[in-house]
Formats: C-alpha cells, sequence, structure tokens
C-alpha cells in the first residue's frame, strides 16, 4: 500500500503540477535580463577602461579585476574562434565572474565619486 502511495506522490500528471508556466518563465526572463545587462555593463566598462586612465582609475582596476576580465575576454576570443556560430550559452560557465567584475567596478565607481566629493 505504501509504494502505491509513494509512487502516485511522484506521479507527473498536467492535472497535479506544483507550478504553471508563467510562476517559472518570468523569473527566467528576469534573470536573463539581468545577464544581459551584467554583459553589456562588462563591455561598456571594458571599452572605458581601455580607452581612458581615469576611468581606469575610478573603477579601481586591481590586480585581481584585471585578472577576471582578461579571463573573460581569453576565453570569449577562443570560444569565439573554435565555435563560429550563434551559440547563446557559451559564456554560462563565466556569467558570475562577469557579475563579480560589473559588481566591483560600481562599487569601486561609486566609492571613487563619494571620496570626490568629499
Amino acid at each position: 500500500m505504501e509504494a502505491s502511495l509513494a509512487s502516485r506522490a511522484w506521479c507527473t500528471s498536467p492535472t497535479t503540477r506544483a507550478f504553471t508556466s508563467r510562476d517559472i518563465t518570468r523569473p527566467a526572463i528576469a534573470a536573463r535580463l539581468l545577464s544581459v545587462g551584467a554583459n553589456l555593463a562588462f563591455l561598456a566598462m571594458s571599452a572605458a577602461a581601455v580607452a581612458s586612465r581615469r576611468i581606469r582609475a575610478s573603477l579601481g582596476l586591481d590586480r585581481l579585476t584585471i585578472a577576471w576580465a582578461g579571463l573573460v575576454w581569453a576565453v570569449s576570443i577562443i570560444q569565439a574562434l573554435v565555435e563560429h556560430g550563434d551559440n547563446p550559452r557559451w559564456l554560462m560557465p563565466l556569467q558570475m565572474i562577469v557579475f563579480c567584475v560589473v559588481l566591483r567596478g560600481v562599487w569601486a565607481w561609486r566609492n571613487s565619486r563619494v571620496e570626490m566629493k568629499a
């Protein structure tokens, strides 16, 4: 009797769904937008850091942040050369490093702005 109760508990029929597709789709879209925003911020910060010494100083680029950004750029370039085509999942292993670089840059930029005002 217990085995049949357990098997019925794990049954995945359409009438016993715990979540609707809307419950899952909205957070997935929000996470995707957050990822794309971080990637765009990473590109903008990288371009600005290459273009201006003053911006580099305000972003607080230390050796660790430069190493993280360099890792993302190196892997991205190698991946683009090896897998020519459109693959949106290529950056997934490095996405958290992108977030770290962006958050570190934003934190350092905000702190440098506060120090300038004081």
